[in-house]
């Protein structure tokens, strides 16, 4: 799958840009409609693991 740079952040943009999101957090989007997380996303041991691995790539240790 292939997609231009300009393609590939429409929906970024977008989100980041359009009036009638202003007020909206908190959600997922894709082709410039909301769309579902994966459930994994959701999975807090998965977030803490994450968390952790960021922080020891960032700066060498976690919390």
């Amino acid at each position: 799958i292939q997609t231009s740079a300009e393609k590939g952040a429409e929906t970024s943009i977008w989100a980041a840009t359009a009036s009638e999101l202003e007020k909206v957090s908190g959600k997922t989007f894709a082709k410039k409609r909301e769309a579902s997380s994966a459930d994994i996303a959701h999975d807090e041991e998965v977030q803490d693991k994450l968390w952790d691995w960021t922080l020891i790539t960032l700066r060498g240790q976690p919390d």
